[in-house]
Order: structure tokens, then C-alpha cells, then sequence
């Protein structure tokens, strides 16, 4: 009978090693820790990234709205002198307002035809690819 209980008390022991070794509760606590943790700093890099897309676009919409008054200012300035050398102001903007009316228009008769196809020799050139040097040894 004591070998019977030394022996039970040995395998309780053992039980006991492994439940603590793979201790499967404190595993998942670990595992759930470790996911919620990715998650959050996940979060946190997308959040730094948003950050800096809304701040390069602040900063490209103020470059593009001193451009415009630049544009502007040298438009006046342009149709005041074209003005000036002519002895009427309106006609200096009239013609700075035909310029901008003429690119205008080729602008849109561009967009309207589209950007021009490519020839079939230059489709060929593309698509066929070029051999190199050791394809050449081989084919030798």
C-alpha cells in the first residue's frame, strides 16, 4: 500500500510539473496581451501616418494657393504694363485674358483627342524583349 501511495504521489507531482509548464490559462492571458498589444501600436502607426498625410497635403494646399496669387499678381502686373506700352489699361487685359483663353482651349482640344497612340513598330519594340549575352553563348 505505501508504494501504491509514493507511486500516486509521484504521478501527482508530475501532473502537477506539467500543469504548471504548459500552465495554458497564463499562455492565453500572454497570447491575448501580445495581440492587443500589436493592435494598439498598429493603431497608433496608422494613426502617425494620417498625421503626416493631412499634414503634406496642408502644406502642398498652401503651396498651391501662393502659386495662384503669384500667378495672379503677375497677371495684373503683365496686363498693366501690356496696358501701359499700348496707352489703354483694357487692352493690356484683354490680351493677358486672350493668352489665358488660348490655353485654355488647347488644353481642352488635347484632352478632348487624348494623348497620341503609338506606332505599331514602337508596340513591337516594346513587347518583344531584348536577348542578352548569355542567350546569345547558348544559342551558339
Amino acid at each position: 500500500m505505501g508504494e501504491r501511495l509514493l507511486s500516486s504521489l509521484r504521478i501527482y507531482r508530475v501532473k502537477d510539473r506539467i500543469k504548471r509548464f504548459l500552465n495554458l490559462e497564463a499562455l492565453m492571458e500572454n497570447i491575448e496581451g501580445l495581440i492587443e498589444t500589436r493592435i494598439a501600436l498598429l493603431r497608433m502607426e496608422l494613426q502617425e501616418q494620417v498625421e503626416n498625410w493631412v499634414k503634406k497635403a496642408v502644406m502642398w494646399a498652401l503651396v498651391g494657393l501662393m502659386s495662384l496669387m503669384l500667378l495672379g499678381l503677375l497677371t495684373v502686373s503683365l496686363a498693366l504694363y501690356l496696358g501701359q506700352v499700348m496707352g489703354k489699361n483694357h487692352l493690356g487685359f484683354l490680351i493677358v485674358a486672350g493668352i489665358y483663353g488660348l490655353l485654355i482651349a488647347g488644353l481642352a482640344l488635347y484632352l478632348r483627342k487624348g494623348p497620341s497612340k503609338p506606332t505599331p513598330e514602337v508596340v513591337e519594340k516594346q513587347e518583344a524583349p531584348e536577348q542578352t549575352e548569355a542567350e546569345d553563348d547558348e544559342s551558339t
